[in-house]
């Protein structure tokens, strides 16, 4: 990648699984790596969340703001972990709803109707885990339970059998 882009061009990645910093140790020109939140669906809001590494310079950033800009979109700079800020919490309303199936609380419908109608999501968490991939999913909360090591990251074990199912 960095033999055909100018040494000056700011390349995005995604950085839901792998922080933006390791992923700059791949790099010789590693300031100007820039990690963005590029879960599906969510790239199509108004919305990227863009994280600097430890390495990336303040250009890079302004760059990838004016780049994000220029497409319409706003700009969150967060820090650079696992997951980000939205897809991590998304990801986890999800996984909690799994559970909340498997332990038979509620239906699938029902819950979605219960957070589209009662919290005005614009889906429902398992309408919204079909549109993202269930695969993507397990890999980020996968990813963030490996990274933290917290029991809360932990993927309700239907949520993987049915990722892999729906591969």
């Amino acid at each position: 990648l960095e033999k055909n882009i100018p040494a000056s061009v700011v390349i995005a990645s995604s950085a839901l699984t792998v922080t933006v910093t390791e992923q700059a140790m791949w790099l010789h020109n590693r300031e100007r790596l820039i990690g963005i939140s590029a879960l599906p669906t969510l790239l199509s809001q108004p919305l990227i969340e863009v994280s600097p590494s430890v390495f990336t310079n303040s250009e890079a950033v302004l760059k990838a703001k004016r780049i994000f800009l220029s497409l319409g979109k706003e700009t969150a700079v967060v820090q650079d972990r696992i997951g980000m800020v939205a897809p991590r919490v998304l990801c986890m309303i999800i996984n909690e709803a799994f559970f909340a199936v498997q332990e038979d609380i509620a239906s699938a419908n029902d819950i979605d109707l219960a957070m589209k109608l009662g919290t005005n999501y614009p889906h429902g968490p398992i309408e919204w885990a079909e549109k993202l991939s269930l695969r993507q999913i397990v890999v980020v909360l996968d990813a963030l339970y490996n990274d933290l090591r917290e029991e809360r990251y932990r993927v309700a074990p239907i949520l993987r059998q049915l990722s892999i199912t729906h591969a």
